[in-house]
């Protein structure tokens, strides 16, 4: 028996002897070896049993023998339990190990994957800014390999105006390393474009397993286009792109900082244009569009490129002129402004025109801000409205009072029609070869409650921006043709009857249902509709060509006569004259004071080889001496009007004139005028001499 239990042991020790060299080789050999190491300690347990029972060679007793027996299975049974416990534990440890190997390894991977695929640029640097690693995000990103900048310095990547801003960060990153700085640059790519890149710097180089600076770089190219788009959408005009009211207002607070210190003038000039609305009226938004755009072009080439030119809203724009002298003093740039605003704009098929009043204010910094510059060119802006069409004002400060005077005749002129405040006057014409009353000229004037006389300058302007034209334009007329019906009555039968003529403003010219009020009128009243002359201005038929000359054919159809007034004083419109079905071409009275100069004469008879050519009568204004009518009617001018004949006169005056005219001849009208005949002459003569007798 002892034989066999040495045996076992034997193999068992040299199972274990050969397993311990093999230890290192995983699970498995550690098991063998617990498993060799119990075998052992069997067969060492049996050798001692047996020793115990055959000691001294003496045979020991059975009880004996068994208890020995069972002292050395308890303790070879405990150690065979701490051997199996052993085992169960190095089997939990090695699947944890492999457990965490697995999982570093599936880290590692998703690690590699997120750097390749970010949209990052991750960039390792040395101390020296040198390049020694970057993630393949590069070549997507700017289209380089990962190797073509290593070992370059990394500012060789950066725009020239960028690299002290870049190397200042990375300075920065150095000397803190617990913070972050960031910063953004223009990064060339590999087609030579600059992306505009964010780049966040991190100083590692005190960590032993880093010992760099490591940059994150981001391509943000689309998102700062996107941002200077939304700031442009912010501070322009979307239709004409001129900078908005907002921008605006920063310019003027800048260029009034500026004044200050450089001891220099702003002036902002406000620019409105007159009758866009008829515009949007007749052809529509698309069209009035068109011509806004247009008007801002000849804007910014009336001025420098450094002035600012702004749209505020509707047909209303602005022009900062930064350091106002010399050829951008307002003056200056006012009138290129009105020479270019004078060209014509061809839309839709249509000659249009853009006529604009303007309002300026002009400041040297030393007092006052940005809002108070704008409210004083808006008050120019409403004085110069007031004033008519292409007309410009520049601001002082008692325009605030005058512009309060103005809103409060504005709220008044709405009630003096119906409060009866209107009267009519009439100013004779004269056929200049005869001196004969051939009609008159109707004009209204404004006997104010408290005011007194209103001039026409004064109120017809003002009633036309407030639109109380049109109902004060119907009362004029009505009030003209009753006249006419009555100075008709004076003549004889078979005299050439007399005309009356009135004049229409661009409101009323553009009214619609005008054409058919005037044939209404007309016919109402049982005259001649040629006895009835409809008088407009070259302003107003140049606004819309192509609509005025219709609306003018609509007139003439009904058979009253037509009148151009004041024509070579506003566009140049010989190119057009030939277009407009006109009768009469009224010369005006700055020409006829003109006669007297070297230049004169040469100039009232170009126009009157016009009237010849396009067989329109000719009328001169503004007679005033004998000698000027004496030079008109050599030149071959037809009819005359001025203070040489006679002033506008009531109605009833009129009325005896042309009834001393039809009595007596053609001078008669001009004795009786002269040696006051008239009822309201005589009894005012009657009136001076019994105050004369009483004093």
């Amino acid at each position: 028996m002892s034989t066999l239990v040495g045996v076992i042991a034997a193999r068992a020790v040299k199972g274990s002897a050969a397993g311990s060299d093999n230890g290192r080789m995983g699970h498995r050999t550690a098991t063998g070896h617990a498993r060799r190491t119990a075998l052992a300690i069997l067969g060492l347990a049996a050798v001692v049993v047996s020793g115990s029972m055959l000691s001294g060679g003496e045979y020991v007793g059975p009880l004996v023998g068994m208890v020995g027996i069972a002292l050395v299975l308890v303790v070879v049974g405990r150690q065979l339990i701490a051997i199996l416990e052993g085992e169960s534990h190095a089997r939990s440890l090695e699947a944890e190990v492999q457990a965490r190997t697995a999982e570093l390894q599936k880290s590692e991977v998703r690690f590699r994957s997120l750097v390749q695929a970010s949209s990052d640029v991750i960039t390792i640097l040395d101390e020296d800014g040198m390049i020694l690693f970057q993630t393949p995000s590069v070549e997507r990103i700017l289209g380089y390999e990962p190797v073509d900048f290593q070992g370059h310095a990394l500012w060789e990547l950066l725009h020239a105006d960028d690299v002290s801003a870049a190397q200042e960060l990375f300075r920065q990153a150095i000397a803190s390393p617990e913070l972050l700085v960031s910063g953004e640059f223009r990064v060339r790519n590999s087609a030579g474009e600059w992306l505009v890149c964010e780049t966040v710097f991190r100083s590692m180089l005190h960590e032993p397993s880093v010992g760099a600076v490591v940059l994150n770089t981001r391509d943000v190219t689309e998102r700062k286009a996107l941002e200077a788009q939304l700031i442009r959408e912010a501070l322009h005009d979307p239709l004409t792109g001129l900078a908005n009211r907002v921008l605006l207002r920063d310019r003027v607070a800048l260029a009034m900082a500026r004044a200050r210190r450089d001891q220099r003038r702003v002036a902002l000039m406000l620019v409105d244009l007159d009758d866009f609305k008829a515009v949007n009226d007749a052809f529509g938004h698309g069209a009035g569009d068109e011509l806004l755009v247009n008007v801002s072009r000849r804007l910014v080439q009336a001025v420098r490129p450094g002035d600012t030119v702004a749209r505020l809203g509707g047909d209303e724009f602005a022009v900062l002129l930064d350091d106002a002298r010399g050829d951008a003093a307002p003056d200056v740039v006012a009138s290129r402004l009105r020479e270019l605003l004078k060209m014509p704009v061809l839309i839709a098929g249509h000659e249009l025109f853009a006529p604009a009043s303007i309002g300026v204010a002009v400041a040297d910094g030393s007092t006052g801000d940005a809002e108070e510059l704008l409210r004083n060119a808006d008050v120019a802006m409403y004085i110069a409205k007031g004033k008519g069409k292409s007309q410009m004002a520049t601001f002082h400060p008692d325009m605030h009072a005058e512009m309060r005077d103005r809103l409060t005749l504005a709220s008044e002129l709405r009630f003096a029609v119906s409060r009866g405040e209107f009267a009519m006057r009439y100013q004779p014409l004269v056929d200049l070869k005869t001196q004969r009353i051939i009609g008159v000229e109707a004009l209204v004037r404004w006997r104010h409650r408290t005011r007194g006389l209103v001039a026409p300058s004064e109120f017809i302007p003002l009633a036309e921006s407030t639109g109380t034209i049109i109902p004060l334009g119907r009362w004029v007329m009505e009030e003209a043709v009753a006249a006419l019906v009555e100075f008709q009555r004076q003549q004889l039968p078979g005299e050439r009857p007399v005309s009356v003529t009135i004049n229409l403003s661009g409101r009323q010219f553009q009214e619609p249902g005008m054409v058919d009020e005037i044939a209404t009128l007309v016919h109402d009243a049982g005259v001649e509709p040629w006895t009835v002359v409809l008088e407009l201005t070259e302003t107003i038929l140049m606004d819309d060509i192509d609509n005025a000359i219709e609306t003018m054919q609509a007139m003439k159809a009904l058979g009253v006569r037509l009148a151009l007034d004041d024509f070579g004083t506003g566009y140049s419109s010989l190119s057009y004259l030939r277009r407009f079905p006109l009768d009469i071409l009224k010369i005006d009275k700055s020409f006829v004071h003109a006669l007297a100069t070297q230049e004169g004469p040469g100039l009232v008879r170009s126009v009157l080889r016009l009237g010849d050519t396009f067989r329109l009568a000719t009328l001169a204004e503004g007679i005033e001496m004998p000698e000027q009518h004496a030079m008109l009617k050599a030149l071959g001018c037809t009819y005359g009007q001025g203070f040489l004949f006679a002033h506008p006169l009531k109605q009833y005056e009129v009325r005896n004139l042309i009834s001393v005219q039809a009595r007596e001849g053609s001078d008669a009208w001009k004795r009786a005028l002269a040696e006051g005949v008239t009822p309201e002459r005589q009894r005012a003569a009657r009136r001076e001499i019994a105050a004369r007798l009483l004093g």
